[in-house]
């Protein structure tokens, strides 16, 4: 059973599992948790949401055992003295931890890690049907007119923590192989948000409208996927369709932990734009 505040409004697949929706106010949850009377219960809650605090406390002292699905601090600041506070109560009263990834182990203490299990954050694979088409044909089916593709993933603007700039003025530097300008391009795939929402000028003129989340044949088509800000679940995608994946150092995802610079990609610094320049370029980019 899953108790839930909302449901995306713009998901188009029903939940298969039980779901009930109600506001986050402690005394509906308190009761109805009662009445269902779990073995256990998986948090999957943020700090700043008040709920969590009166509920782990009564949990505890209800005798009900609970997990907290976590990231183990605020990746996006991570330093931060009084969030880790936070977090690091919440994961020692916690009787077990479910993990993103592996590599979050390392900001536990030693009596933490024993009770953390990983649970690497996905999509489900099986649903995802591979693609004969050959490449050149998927572009043309796509109106794609470029010999080689480099495809960005996401949420692009303040709703994402993507950024789309960068991508434009480096499309040469990070094309798979040397060809001239004309024969490569850039295909943004994602939403905007934020005050980019409208702006299309934004958008170099050789890519492609922004338009629904990337599908099969998107990914099947591109040479080389580029994320300059948070990876997340589109890591995943681009390396399950082959493509190998370019990003930047700084505050990532824990999915980070499946990109290994080198092998299935390259983790670049990012003020550093030459290191996106291909072999053979004339500089020691990679």
């Amino acid at each position: 059973m899953v108790l839930t505040d909302e449901l995306q409004s713009e998901n188009r697949i029903p939940p298969q599992f039980a779901i009930e929706v109600m506001p986050f106010e402690f005394g509906r949850y308190r009761r109805r948790i009662k009445e269902l009377q779990p073995d256990v219960v998986i948090l999957f809650l943020h700090l700043k949401d008040r709920i969590s605090w009166p509920l782990i406390h009564w949990l505890k002292l209800s005798g009900i055992p609970f997990a907290s699905w976590t990231k183990t601090r605020n990746l996006d600041d991570p330093h931060n003295r009084w969030k880790n506070l936070l977090f690091g109560y919440v994961n020692s009263m916690s009787d077990a931890l479910i993990l993103y990834s592996g590599d979050l182990t390392k900001y536990l203490t030693p009596r933490q890690r024993r009770k953390a299990f990983v649970a690497n954050n996905t999509v489900n694979h099986e649903e995802f049907p591979l693609i004969a088409t050959p490449k050149a044909e998927l572009k043309r089916e796509l109106g794609i007119p470029f010999e080689k593709v480099v495809l960005f993933v996401g949420r692009m603007g303040e709703g994402g923590r993507k950024t789309h700039r960068l991508p434009h003025r480096d499309v040469p530097r990070v094309s798979p192989q040397r060809c001239r300008p004309r024969h490569r391009g850039l295909r943004p795939a994602g939403r905007l948000e934020g005050p980019d929402r409208s702006a299309d000028h934004a958008l170099p003129r050789r890519g492609a409208r922004p338009g629904e989340p990337a599908d099969r044949e998107i990914f099947s088509m591109a040479d080389l996927c580029v994320i300059p800000g948070h990876v997340g679940l589109g890591l995943n995608q681009a390396l399950f369709y082959g493509l190998p994946v370019v990003t930047m150092e700084g505050k990532q995802p824990p999915e980070i932990a499946y990109l290994h610079h080198g092998q299935n990609g390259y983790i670049v610094p990012p003020a550093d734009r030459k290191e996106l320049e291909p072999p053979g370029s004339g500089t020691s980019g990679r």
